[in-house]
């Protein structure tokens, strides 16, 4: 069966839901780059937070091409990504933040323009913005969605479609912080899930998000994740695999960073 069908162009829906929160400072150019996408049949759905940063006026400036918007306290990003999922009505499901950027204003065009038969899950790479010292400014984060999954959460959410039958008896869990998106990932995974790569930088990524501050918080999360879908001996191994490449982590950056 082939994946790489062309198709009429546009003919598939697309929801995009972007969680915001305190993100006056970049959600402007986050909401250029959906609205100037040249793939037209998008649909784009902002949940904002409710922090009186400015954030809802710079929305209100590009209201007319957004299909729905709503500022409101929510218990965080897990909980914002939900509603989304409720209100969308969309063919396939990405989510971006408002301190990310999708790549070019063709990127939802050139991944949609072909046909993903027999496909759940879509995902690309992303340029992650580092501004970490002694490190390159602009790094590409690969995804990977193979047994690496059983380790960490090898695919970012900015870099990945979701066909929305994934999320007919599937809600984030919201009492998560950093690391909800990983159950859905390592859950496709163990299920077999088909998925393609796309060999294509979907998202520019800050690195000031929930998953950057609460880093250790991440891994906890990620074991408690494993222990619900790994079930057999090695979930131990992995998960002491897991917490050693946390240490070594902070152990490069404590080298790095002096």
């Amino acid at each position: 069966m082939s994946y790489t069908t062309t198709l009429n162009r546009d003919k598939i829906k697309v929801s995009i839901i972007m969680p915001a929160f305190n993100a006056a400072h970049t959600i402007d150019a986050a909401i250029k780059s959906v609205i100037e996408q040249t793939y037209k049949n998008i649909e784009y759905i902002i949940i904002d937070g409710g922090y009186s940063d400015g954030s809802v006026d710079i929305i209100r400036k590009y209201e007319n091409k957004i299909h729905y918007w709503i500022s409101e306290p929510d218990s965080g990003i897990y909980h914002a990504m939900n509603k989304g999922i409720i209100l969308s009505k969309g063919d396939w499901i990405f989510f971006i933040g408002a301190d990310d950027k999708l790549y070019n204003s063709d990127t939802i065009k050139t991944i949609f323009h072909k046909c993903y038969d027999g496909i759940s899950l879509i995902y690309g790479n992303i340029l992650y913005q580092n501004r970490e010292k002694h490190f390159a400014k602009m790094q590409i984060y690969i995804s990977y969605y193979n047994y690496l999954l059983l380790l960490k959460n090898s695919l970012h959410h900015q870099a990945v479609f979701y066909r929305r039958s994934l999320f007919h008896n599937f809600r984030y869990n919201p009492t998560f912080k950093v690391c909800a998106d990983y159950e859905l990932n390592l859950k496709s995974f163990v299920e077999k899930v088909p998925a393609k790569k796309i060999n294509q930088i979907v998202s520019v990524c800050g690195n000031n998000g929930v998953s950057k501050r609460l880093s250790f918080q991440g891994y906890k999360e990620q074991i408690i994740i494993k222990n619900k879908y790994i079930k057999n001996k090695y979930k131990i191994i992995l998960n002491t695999q897991a917490v050693l490449l946390f240490l070594l982590k902070k152990y490069i950056l404590s080298r790095y960073t002096v």
